[in-house]
């Protein structure tokens, strides 16, 4: 099998990839030429961000599951979501976990 791969390897290191390089380069260079760099996307993943925030007021919870919320939960740490926990879980079932 190895011997299949290193002479597929072989082969393919023997093609000639000019043009297809070209393309590539003319394309990216089509790409870049239309870039909008006007605008700006920012993507914040704030899932846990509640329980960090407690985290820093309470660092004896860190090895701990917690969940922040009351009737539903609002989030919970990633200990509590090994057992289950989820944001907007009934806080009677996150507790029953």
């Amino acid at each position: 099998k190895i011997d299949q791969i290193l002479q597929k390897k072989r082969r393919l290191d023997t093609l000639d990839l000019t043009r297809e390089l070209r393309q590539a380069n003319q394309l990216i260079t089509e790409l870049e030429i239309s870039r909008d760099l006007t605008q700006h996307i920012v993507h914040i993943d704030c899932d846990a961000f509640y329980a960090a925030v407690e985290l820093l007021d309470r660092p004896e919870l860190e090895h701990l599951p917690f969940a922040v919320g009351g009737g539903v939960l609002t989030t919970c740490n990633y200990v509590a979501r090994k057992f289950g926990c989820r944001s907007g879980m009934a806080g009677f079932v996150a507790k029953k976990l």
